[in-house]
C-alpha cells in the first residue's frame, strides 16, 4: 500500500472520529439543557412558606376599613395607596381605577370578545378561608422610573363564580422583579390571604 493511500485512510479515520466526538458532545449538552429546563418546570412556583405567627404583625386602617397581617421585617407605608414592602417586592392596596370592578378571564375561556377585561394565560389560585383569589403566573411588564418591573393584578372570586378586581378601596396588586423569587411571591400570597374589609 502506498504512502498516499495510508495518509488518506488516516485522515478519513481522523475526520470520522472527530465527527463522532462532536455528535456525542452535542447530544450530551442537549440532554443537560433538557434536564435543567425540566427541573425549572418541575419546581413549584410557590414553595411551602413557614413563618412563625409571632413574627407577623397586624395592621388595621380604620379610615379605609382595611385590615391585614404582614411579616414583622416588612415595612408598611400608608399614603393614597397602602404599600406592604420588602426591598423590590410590594403588595399594594389601593382605590380601584373605575367606579366598578374589572372582570378577569382565563385561558379556558373565550378571550376574543373580552375587550377591556383582565386576561390571564396561566394563573395561580390562592385559597384563604372563604376567599379564593387568582393571579397571573407571568407578570405584566410596566415601567417605573425607567426600570422594567413585574405587575401581578389580583382577582377575587365573587359569589356568582366570576373573578373580578375589588371595587372601591381594596384593589390589590403585587410588584416585584421580573425574575422574582418564588419564596417572596409565596409570602405575598400569604399577606393577600389576610386582607379583609373591616366592619367598624
Amino acid at each position: 500500500m502506498s504512502v498516499k493511500i495510508i495518509v488518506k485512510v488516516l485522515v478519513l479515520l481522523f475526520v470520522i472520529v472527530m465527527m463522532a466526538l462532536g455528535s456525542a458532545y452535542l447530544i450530551q449538552t442537549k440532554n443537560r439543557r433538557h434536564l435543567t429546563i425540566q427541573k425549572e418546570l418541575d419546581r413549584p412556583e410557590t414553595p411551602n412558606i413557614d413563618i412563625p405567627l409571632e413574627k407577623w404583625e397586624r395592621r388595621e386602617d380604620e379610615e379605609r376599613k382595611i385590615g391585614f397581617d404582614y411579616p414583622a421585617n416588612w415595612k408598611v407605608e400608608a399614603g393614597d395607596t397602602i404599600v406592604i414592602a420588602k426591598g423590590e417586592y410590594r403588595v399594594e392596596i389601593k382605590e380601584s381605577g373605575g367606579s366598578a370592578d374589572s372582570t378577569c378571564v382565563f385561558d379556558s375561556e373565550d378571550l376574543t370578545h373580552k375587550e377591556g377585561y383582565l386576561k390571564f394565560v396561566n394563573f395561580k389560585e390562592i385559597s384563604a378561608g372563604e376567599n379564593i383569589y387568582r393571579r397571573p403566573i407571568t407578570p405584566e411588564i410596566v415601567k417605573e422610573e425607567g426600570v422594567s418591573t413585574g405587575l401581578w393584578n389580583i382577582c377575587k372570586k365573587r359569589e356568582d363564580g366570576v373573578f373580578t378586581t375589588e371595587s372601591g378601596f381594596g384593589e390589590v396588586s403585587y410588584k416585584g422583579p421580573l425574575n422574582s423569587d418564588p419564596t417572596m411571591l409565596g409570602i405575598m400570597d400569604r399577606i393577600l390571604g389576610t386582607i379583609e374589609k373591616l366592619e367598624l
